[in-house]
């Protein structure tokens, strides 16, 4: 479901409801976090796109061993649901993932079903990420106080994004793990994560098997 439309106008409202069930909210050490993401687009707000959209999530946070250990995780899903007279979304708005805060063995928005037009293209073309409808979403990171305000971590991702609406097909779901580093300044948190592809589907064999990434605050 492609939904490609040159030129469209898109409208849409968003809600979002958390529960932070944590020591604090911002930056937790210990706790459950669990909240939604809702998007409702076109209807009775007009524009050439109609589609529900749902990111339900839950993280959680445990420290064994107080400003030394840390155990992180985190799980998200991700449905567009198109309706009404318009159906679908741009592909801008819909799903991606790889990058530095989602599966890190994979570049930014790389982890996406892609547009293959290559055989009627100049050589040197390559695939095109398009982005999906349905997408699932799993991190979890082991981080330990190494000296002062430097943190090494280790991180296990997981994910998958699928063209279709409501498709989930855990064996496509693709696997990254590696370390980190991360420096807790008075500005923030600066962060280094050198993710490594487990596996191999046959959708992505034309990827880098490796990312590196850099930002600002934690993961998640």
């Amino acid at each position: 479901m492609r939904d490609f439309r040159d030129p469209y106008v898109h409208s849409y409202v968003e809600f979002g409801l958390w529960f932070h069930i944590t020591d604090r909210v911002l930056n937790p050490t210990q706790g459950v976090v669990i909240g939604a993401v809702y998007d409702l687009a076109g209807g009775i707000f007009g524009g050439d796109y109609d589609y529900n959209k749902i990111m339900p999530e839950i993280r959680g946070y445990w420290t064994p061993l107080r400003n030394r250990l840390q155990l992180a995780a985190r799980i998200q899903t991700g449905f567009i649901l198109p309706f009404g007279d318009e159906p679908g979304a741009p592909f801008a708005f819909k799903f991606y993932l790889g990058g530095a805060s989602t599966v890190r063995g994979w570049g930014l928005r790389r982890l996406s079903p892609y547009l293959n037009n290559c055989d009627t293209q100049p050589p040197g073309c390559v695939p095109i990420p398009i982005g999906g409808n349905s997408m699932i979403m799993g991190n979890f990171e082991t981080r330990v106080r190494v000296w002062r305000d430097l943190w090494v971590i280790g991180f296990f991702d997981m994910g998958d994004v699928q063209a279709d609406v409501a498709d989930v097909r855990p064996s496509q779901w693709n696997y990254a793990a590696g370390p980190g580093l991360r420096y807790k300044s008075p500005v923030g948190t600066f962060r280094l994560d050198l993710g490594f592809r487990i596996n191999e589907t046959d959708r992505f064999e034309s990827q880098a098997r490796w990312a590196l990434h850099f930002g600002l605050g934690e993961t998640f």
